[in-house]
């Protein structure tokens, strides 16, 4: 195995969050077959092996847990650990796997899917020392996955005499939507997006977007991946690019001669609305540059409706001129994330 043309997670591991602080969260994103599932995977079972750390293998389907840990010592057994075994023991009627390495307990599979059932039962796996979640990044999630993914790890991190235990989580995926519940939790995908190698820092997380070119290289010389070149997961897999993000009508737009027409409310978040006066074939433009001093604050959201803000209906003119709009290919959003907002505000299917 070539090991130097694989990915090496030291830089995100040693890297300190937007304060300056040891972070909590670690993420990798990036292209296929580059090898951070299984740099991870290898860090889980050599850090219990060097100092006793239990490890907890984050599955998003109850489905998925019987097997994982199998799934997980395929990549990195032959090669690091060829006279160990890791087997797995289901505890609670299934609840979640218990994993003995040579018959030593060294921790646990659970699936975000069980959150909600496995807090009463936190204190038999809450000696978890961190967490590997592959494939964070997916096309089909757990109903409010984000907020599973902090239940989880707020069981896991419970100790005796302690109020929170620090429990970091290794997080790593290929790029498939910035739209994912992740980085909309934490406000960073259309920064994330706009980088193609490097450390975003946020609050308490750091993500690597990684692209290995050499690994590229070679996925571009195979054969096989070249008789589906025109194929959106031919660029998924070779370029990292994203396999459901649409980027049309998408780009930044610099005018000094608009209307601030008005504030709108998505979930909490707001865009702004402008209308656009000096750039051809551009009419409308939504934005995240929002001036919370607008008087004027829209939404079609009951659950953002409040005093300082007016619910408009799904069929009135002004919603409906600006679907004529985007019809006509006259608007515009600064960002995928904006473009999503948008489409809710405007009731438009992505």
């Amino acid at each position: 195995m070539e090991q130097s043309i694989f990915y090496n997670g030291q830089r995100l591991i040693n890297s300190k969050d937007i304060n300056g602080n040891i972070p909590e969260i670690y993420a990798v994103d990036g292209n296929r077959s580059d090898g951070k599932t299984t740099f991870f995977a290898r860090k889980m079972i050599r850090d219990f092996k060097k100092c006793g750390k239990k490890f907890m293998i984050v599955k998003r389907f109850q489905y998925q847990i019987k097997n994982a840990h199998e799934v997980m010592f395929k990549l990195v057994g032959p090669h690091w650990f060829p006279k160990d075994k890791l087997t797995a023991v289901s505890q609670f009627k299934g609840r979640y796997m218990e994993l003995f390495l040579n018959d030593k307990p060294c921790g646990y599979v659970c699936a975000l899917s069980m959150a909600e059932k496995l807090k009463d039962i936190s204190q038999f796996y809450c000696d978890t020392d961190q967490m590997f979640f592959d494939e964070f990044q997916a096309k089909e999630y757990v109903p409010d996955e984000a907020n599973m993914l902090f239940t989880l790890h707020t069981s896991a991190g419970r100790e005796f005499g302690k109020a929170v235990k620090r429990v970091p989580v290794y997080m790593c995926c290929n790029h498939v939507s910035s739209l994912n519940p992740y980085y909309k939790m934490w406000g960073c995908g259309a920064r994330v997006d706009e980088m193609k190698k490097g450390i975003y820092r946020g609050d308490g997380f750091v993500i690597e977007r990684d692209f290995n070119e050499k690994v590229s290289k070679l996925q571009e010389q195979s054969a096989f991946n070249r008789a589906f070149i025109n194929s959106s997961i031919y660029k998924h897999t070779v370029f990292n690019e994203s396999v459901s993000d649409n980027f049309s009508f998408c780009e930044k737009i610099k005018s000094s001669k608009f209307d601030y027409i008005c504030n709108c409310i998505i979930d909490g978040e707001y865009i702004s609305l402008i209308r656009v006066k000096d750039v051809p074939g551009v009419h409308y433009y939504f934005s995240e540059n929002v001036n919370k001093s607008c008087r004027c604050n829209f939404t079609v959201f009951s659950n953002d409706h409040s005093i300082d803000t007016l619910l408009l209906g799904r069929n009135v003119d002004f919603l409906n001129s600006l679907k004529n709009q985007f019809d006509h290919g006259y608007m515009r959003f600064s960002n995928l994330d904006v473009k999503e907002k948008a489409f809710q505000f405007l009731s438009i299917m992505i």
